[in-house]
Parts: C-alpha cells; sequence; structure tokens
C-alpha cells in the first residue's frame, strides 16, 4: 500500500502527517486524547481496504509524532483549528471527508463552522457538542462506581494526587477498561497511543482530573450551532462510553443533514471493541456519497 509521511509547517512548529492508499475518496483523521496520536486508528488502513479510500493520518501539535514546543499556550483549539486548514491547504485536500474522534470530534465541528469549502462529509465519533453536559454524564457514571471506589477517588482527588500510581491504576480499572475500551487485553496499538500520550496537551485543554474539565475546554458548546453545519455528517456513538449516546443521536437530530450510528457493544474508542458495528456505518455513509 502506498504510503507518504509529510511534515508540515504550522505555528509553533511541525507536524506530522502520514497518507495511505491511493482511492479516490480522501479522510483525514483527527485524533483524540487531547494530545493521543494517530495510533489509534491503525485499524482503519486494514477495516476500509476494500472502500476506495485514501487515509491522512496526521499527529496535531504536541503530540508523539510532531514537534512538542514548551509553549502550553499554543494549546488552544483556535490555533488548532488553523492548524487543521494548513494540513489541509498544503495536502492540497479537495472534495474530503474528515473524521474526529473525541477531542478531534470537536475540533472538526469548530474547524466546519469557520471553513465548510472543500467538505465531503464529515464523521464526529464519539464526541459530545456540549461540554457541560458532558460533566453531567461523567458524575453520572462515577456514580456508579462502587461506593468505596468513589471515596477513594474522591481522597486522592481532593488531595491532587493525579500522578500517583494508586491513582492511575483506579482509573485504568474503573473508568478506562469499562469506559475506554472493554478488550480485555488492550490492543497493542491502543497501548502505544497511551504510552504516547502528550500530558501538556492534556493538562491544558482538559486538566488532570478525568471526572471534570478544568482546562481550556471547560463549558465549550457547539450544540446550538450544529444547525449551521449543512455539510453531510454521520455521527457515532456507543452503549459503554464516556460519551452519552443520547445526547450523540440529538446531535445528529440537529445537524440539517446528519445520521446517527450506535454501536451496541461499544464504548469510547468503539473503533477498537465494537469494530464491525463501528466500520459498517463508516462504509455505509461513504457508499451514499
Amino acid at each position: 500500500m502506498v504510503e507518504d509521511i509529510t511534515k508540515i509547517k504550522v505555528e509553533g512548529g511541525t507536524v506530522y502527517t502520514k497518507t495511505v492508499g491511493s482511492g479516490s475518496k480522501k479522510i483525514l483523521l483527527l485524533h483524540g486524547g487531547p494530545g493521543l496520536t494517530h495510533e489509534c486508528f491503525e485499524n482503519f488502513s486494514e477495516q476500509l481496504k476494500e472502500q476506495d479510500v485514501q487515509l491522512i493520518y496526521y499527529d496535531q501539535l504536541g503530540s508523539f509524532f510532531s514537534d512538542q514546543p514548551e509553549d502550553v499556550s499554543l494549546f488552544n483549539m483556535a490555533r488548532y483549528v488553523e492548524e487543521v486548514k494548513t494540513v489541509v491547504d498544503t495536502l492540497k485536500l479537495q472534495d474530503f471527508y474528515i473524521l474526529g474522534h473525541s477531542w478531534g470530534g470537536a475540533l472538526l465541528m469548530e474547524y466546519a463552522l469557520k471553513y465548510p469549502d472543500g467538505l465531503k462529509g464529515m464523521i464526529i465519533s464519539n464526541m459530545m457538542a456540549d461540554f457541560d453536559a458532558y460533566e453531567v454524564y461523567v458524575q453520572h457514571l462515577f456514580s456508579k462506581f462502587p461506593a468505596e471506589i468513589q471515596t477513594q477517588f474522591t481522597e486522592l482527588i481532593k488531595q491532587q494526587k493525579f500522578a500517583e500510581p494508586e491513582f492511575q491504576q483506579l482509573v485504568f480499572q474503573y473508568w478506562y477498561a469499562p469506559h475506554m475500551c472493554k478488550l480485555d487485553p488492550w490492543p497493542e496499538p491502543m497501548l502505544r497511543t497511551l504510552q504516547h500520550l502528550a500530558a501538556p496537551v492534556l493538562m491544558t485543554i482538559l486538566g488532570p482530573n478525568p471526572f471534570e474539565v478544568l482546562g481550556t475546554l471547560k463549558h465549550w458548546n457547539r450544540f446550538n450551532d450544529l444547525k449551521k453545519i449543512t455539510v453531510p455528517t454521520l455521527v457515532i456513538g456507543a452503549t459503554y462510553d464516556s460519551m452519552d449516546p443520547a445526547l450523540l443521536r440529538s446531535m445528529a437530530n440537529e445537524l440539517p443533514n446528519g445520521s446517527y450510528a450506535h454501536c451496541p457493544n461499544g464504548s469510547h474508542f468503539s473503533m477498537w471493541d465494537d469494530t464491525a458495528n463501528y466500520f459498517n456505518a463508516i462504509k455505509g455513509f461513504l457508499k451514499e456519497r
């Protein structure tokens, strides 16, 4: 399969892109985290190999394969939107698709509101458009933890022991395993992208507490602006996701040309733990246009 790695200069440094395949349907992939890498999408090439697609993998500034500037003020939504535009222009993408997963979905919504020209379709994967509603849903999921686990979390958070092994172990067991990726063990690319997580990006945009947004994305809300996005859009949600599937379904209803696909067995990374339903939805969406 044809691969082309291109480093692109953006404000603050250089970002990594890898174009795979030569299909007529070009899909730019925006990873989440914030601060993860394109590695979380590594099964896309295999799953979509018969779909006449060209996949553009891309690590946002601050992420492992791109430059990691010390100036954390660069890790803001407005600059990332311009970064995506620079990537699009440099790679001369026209009549193309963008898939944004998690934080990448928020970035995609902002990009589509500012730069809709050239977009043939977009896929919002596992991302709510209202972060106040997201925090409410996260607290709802937290309330289902065993009482003693809630107490442990509350005490560790109060003491701000986010980096302690005890806290990290609890997060993986009670948050990541049931709500991020339900496979046991995790696929190697998922372990790798987690190992490569860029903490400065995550801390700046979301903050250290997985159950409360403390970073620059706090109170971010584009739900009422979805009606302005006329590009055909697929919204993907999942039963066990940390993102409320009911709100994701309502997002699809708000979008003038929106549709919703549900992954009944999936969590946040449903491309890995509900692969069949996730990619069948994408294949159907691509086939329609």
